[in-house]
């Protein structure tokens, strides 16, 4: 049992779900809804925060799931793109963006 007014969700991170914009790589935990894709939109205050349907299957320009092209807000449903995040195709992802993390010496 809890004390009055506390539970678990006190020790999740602060920003759950945290969205972050990727420009580079691929997301660690993609975003596989369109609804949630929207909703992440939204969240980072993206000009466009409705996703629409980029109607592709494994082409190897644009990245899988929930990305951001142009303007606008784009998602690949089946997941199957295999292109990276890059300044151009944004990749909106869960959680805190990556950041390439040094190798040790």
């Amino acid at each position: 049992a809890h004390p009055t007014g506390s539970s678990d969700i006190d020790s999740w991170p602060i920003c759950w779900p945290c969205y972050s914009q990727q420009l580079s790589g691929s997301c660690t935990f993609p975003i596989i809804s369109q609804i949630d894709c929207s909703a992440a939109a939204q969240a980072l205050g993206l000009s466009d925060t409705s996703a629409s349907d980029d109607g592709q299957a494994a082409v190897s320009y644009d990245p899988p799931y929930c990305y951001y092209e142009g303007g606008s807000l784009k998602f690949n449903s089946g997941g199957s793109n295999s292109g990276l995040c890059t300044s151009i195709d944004v990749c909106i992802c869960q959680g805190p963006a990556t950041s390439p993390t040094p190798s040790p010496t």
